[in-house]
């Protein structure tokens, strides 16, 4: 005789699914509310997080969520924002996340890896040059890395790297 496995809720539901965007304040910020836009309309569930205090106007009336920022040179923070982001990951549990970056964004993605979720980044468009070095971390371990500069895109079949799929600004 054999048991039947019992159905996990979250397949068992007809729910849309729970999008997050996540990006530190400013040019970041500004890069994911591009991507907000074509998300508008849609009937997956947005949640958002930053590291601005005050819940920016693109947020109001949505789920917003901060997480404390931090840079390379701020240790204490970084693990702060670290561990807020993992508390944050296993409380709401999204099924992707998408983030332009900057530590707190990296920090997120690799939260988000740590609990399941698919993460997306897209390194932010004023690394012309090269990969920020955020961007070179996330892409050893997030699910899609994404440039927006066609020469810093990985031409080679390892699917390793990033991809250039167009810019968002």
């Amino acid at each position: 005789m054999t048991t039947a496995e019992p159905v996990h809720e979250r397949t068992a539901k007809q729910s849309p699914r729970h999008v997050m965007l996540a990006a530190s304040f400013g040019g970041h910020w500004k890069q994911l509310m591009v991507i907000d836009r074509l998300l508008d309309g849609d009937s997956r569930r947005l949640s958002y997080v930053s590291t601005s205090p005050e819940i920016p106007p693109e947020a109001a009336g949505a789920d917003y969520y901060r997480v404390t920022d931090c840079n390379a040179g701020e240790r204490l923070n970084a693990l702060r924002c670290l561990g807020g982001s993992l508390r944050l990951m296993l409380r709401l549990r999204p099924d992707l996340l998408i983030t332009t970056g900057a530590l707190p964004g990296l920090l997120l993605a690799l939260a988000a890896k740590l609990t399941g979720t698919r993460v997306i980044w897209i390194d932010s468009v004023a690394n012309a040059e090269e990969l920020s070095s955020s961007g070179r971390m996330a892409a050893r371990f997030v699910d899609l890395c994404c440039t927006q500069w066609p020469h810093l895109a990985n031409d080679d079949d390892s699917n390793k790297g990033p991809v250039y799929l167009g810019s968002v600004l």
